[in-house]
């Protein structure tokens, strides 16, 4: 289940070094202001991730993003089903776009 699996790279030793720049509230406001100029929001996280240099795979950057997905839906900005190219230089070479509120 992909919650579990959320939860527990929550818990694991990297998720522990990643907590503080998934979730600080300064990241949570670049990454809207990114997504409010149609950015992806995980450009905001990718350099601050990197400086820690920790052995982060392609599957840790997709939980990573499930994670980033979390905190924006907490402050009401949900995926629009697109993404977009990270600037160059990043950790994620791809992420999605957000959008305020939820529209069905």
């Amino acid at each position: 289940m992909i919650s579990t699996k959320l939860e527990n790279f929550k818990n694991s030793d990297i998720g522990k070094h990643l907590r503080p720049i998934i979730e600080q509230r300064d990241n949570l406001i670049r990454m809207t202001c990114l997504s409010e100029h149609r950015k992806p929001a995980v450009q905001a996280i990718g350099r601050r991730i990197l400086v820690l240099d920790l052995p982060i795979t392609d599957t840790h950057k997709q939980i990573i993003g499930l994670w980033v997905k979390e905190v924006m839906a907490r402050a009401d900005w949900w995926p629009t089903g697109r993404q977009g190219r990270v600037s160059v230089g990043n950790l994620f070479s791809t992420g999605a776009y957000y959008q305020k509120g939820r529209t069905f």
